[in-house]
C-alpha cells in the first residue's frame, strides 16, 4: 500500500471535495464480492432509510449508513466499508505514519514525521480512519473522529460519567434519549455522547459526535448520534439470544452495556475547560485512485497518536501499550488506573 508523500498531499490538499455519489455506488457495486443490504424504519413519523455494506463476508468489515435521503444512507454505507477495507490492508502491511498534523485557531499544517512509526497492534481498530472524495475531506474526517475518542475517553477515564453534563433529555415512542456534552475541549473542539434507553433493555446504547465548541449543544450531528443510538436497539430487539462474537471487541461491549444496568446522573451545570489550545498528532493519507485504479478521485485518511489518545479496550492491551496510554495520560495530567472496560465505542 502506497501512502502519499508531503509534496503529493501538498498538490491536491487544496482541491474541493465534489460528491460522486453514482461514481462510488457503480463501483462498488461492480466488485466480485459487494454486497449491499437496505432497511428502513419510520420512527417519529420520519422515515429514515438504513444500508449496510460488505467488501467480503468478514462482519468487523461491514459499513452503515443511515440518512433521511436514500442515496445518501446508500453512500455512507459503501463509502465506509471502503474505509475498514483499506484499514484492514494498512494494518496488514504494517505501514508507518509518515506525516503529521498540527492543529491551531483551526488552522492545519501537515508536515513530514521525523520518526514515523507503525500503529501499535493493541490497538488496530477503525478510530481515526475516514474516506472522502477529496484528500482534505478525508483528513478533516478522521481528525475530528481521533478528537472525538479522545475527549470522551479523557473526561471517562478522569472523571466517570460526573465529566459529562446534559443538555438535553426527550421521550420519542417510548425511548429516552439523552444528549451529554464532555466538559473538556481541545483546540477549539468539543464532544458529545447521546445515549438511547428502551424498556426492552436493561442498559442504554450510544451514538458520538465532534464539533467545534461554540456548536456543539446544537450541532446537526446529533441526528445522526440519534439514528446510531436508536438503531442498534431496533436491530437488537428482534434479535433473540444474541451472542455478540468472541472475537469482536466493539460488539461484545455493545453488548455489555445494553445488557447491564444503566442507572448514571450527570451534571447540568454546563461547563467547558480548554485541554490546550494546539494539539500534534501522526498522519497517513492514501490517493485510492492511484492503488485501486478507480475512475474518480477518493482518498482515505488515518490520524493516531501523538497528542491523542488511541481507542483501546483493556483486555487487548500489550503490557507495553498499556504503558503508552498511562504515559499519555500523565501528560494530560490524568493519573486514574485505566478502567476494565468504558462506553467509548
Amino acid at each position: 500500500m502506497k501512502l502519499m508523500s508531503l509534496i503529493e498531499l501538498q498538490l491536491c490538499l487544496d482541491l474541493p471535495e465534489t460528491i460522486l455519489s453514482q461514481e462510488l455506488l457503480s463501483w462498488f457495486a461492480s466488485q466480485n464480492q459487494a454486497k449491499v443490504h437496505r432497511d428502513e424504519f419510520t420512527f417519529a413519523g420520519q422515515k429514515t432509510y438504513c444500508f449496510s455494506a460488505h467488501l467480503n463476508e468478514i462482519d468487523s468489515m461491514t459499513g452503515f449508513g443511515r440518512s433521511q435521503d436514500e442515496l445518501t444512507s446508500a453512500v455512507k454505507a459503501c463509502a465506509e466499508a471502503v474505509e475498514r477495507k483499506v484499514c484492514q490492508d494498512f494494518f496488514k502491511s504494517n505501514s508507518a505514519l509518515s506525516l503529521q498534523l498540527f492543529e491551531e485557531g483551526y488552522k492545519k499544517v501537515i508536515r513530514l514525521n521525523d520518526n514515523p512509526q507503525p500503529i501499535p497492534y493493541s490497538f488496530h481498530n477503525s478510530n481515526g480512519w475516514a474516506v472522502g472524495f477529496s484528500a482534505n475531506a478525508a483528513i478533516e474526517r478522521a481528525k475530528r473522529e481521533a478528537l472525538e475518542r479522545h475527549l470522551l475517553l479523557l473526561t471517562f477515564i478522569k472523571e466517570g460519567w460526573s465529566g459529562f453534563y446534559e443538555i438535553s433529555k426527550v421521550v420519542i415512542e417510548d425511548i429516552e434519549f439523552t444528549s451529554l456534552v464532555s466538559k473538556y475541549s481541545l483546540a477549539g473542539y468539543s464532544a458529545g455522547v447521546g445515549i438511547a434507553k428502551s424498556n426492552k433493555f436493561k442498559g442504554v446504547s450510544f451514538g458520538y459526535l465532534c464539533d467545534k465548541t461554540e456548536l456543539i449543544e446544537t450541532s446537526s450531528k446529533w441526528e445522526q448520534v440519534f439514528y446510531e443510538a436508536y438503531d442498534y436497539l431496533r436491530i437488537r430487539s428482534h434479535l433473540e439470544n444474541y451472542q455478540p462474537a468472541s472475537k469482536d471487541t466493539i460488539s461484545q461491549e455493545l453488548h455489555y452495556f445494553l445488557e447491564h444496568d444503566f442507572n448514571e446522573t450527570f451534571s447540568l451545570q454546563a461547563q467547558s475547560i480548554s485541554i490546550a489550545e494546539s494539539f500534534c498528532t501522526n498522519l497517513a493519507v492514501i490517493d485510492l485512485a492511484k492503488s485501486w485504479g478507480l475512475e474518480f478521485p477518493f482518498f482515505a485518511a488515518v490520524v493516531h497518536g501523538g497528542d491523542l489518545l488511541p481507542l483501546y479496550f483493556k483486555n487487548s492491551l500489550s503490557h507495553k501499550d498499556e504503558m503508552v496510554l498511562t504515559n499519555k495520560l500523565a501528560l494530560n495530567h490524568v493519573h486514574n488506573s485505566i478502567p476494565e472496560r468504558h462506553p467509548i465505542l
